[in-house]
């Protein structure tokens, strides 16, 4: 057996609210990722993901070839 040595840092951390995560960090990742997400969820026959944190939902769904964020929940 082996074990993991690495380590982490821990520097240039940023506490993140609900709203910089639905808001700015999810929509900056979707150009760089939504067609190859998309493609994922497709293969693999997943469902759409929701969040919903503190009274606020959105879903991940595929919509034309590419990952979008929808408000609200299940979509």
């Amino acid at each position: 057996m082996s074990i993991d040595c690495r380590t982490r840092r821990h520097c240039e951390r940023k506490d993140l609210n609900r709203d910089d995560i639905f808001d700015a960090l999810i929509p900056a990742a979707l150009p760089r990722n939504a067609e190859l997400a998309a493609r994922g969820l497709d293969y693999k026959n997943l469902p759409s993901l929701s969040f919903d944190v503190d009274g606020r939902s959105i879903t991940l769904v595929e919509q034309g070839g590419a990952l979008r964020i929808v408000e609200g929940a299940g979509r």
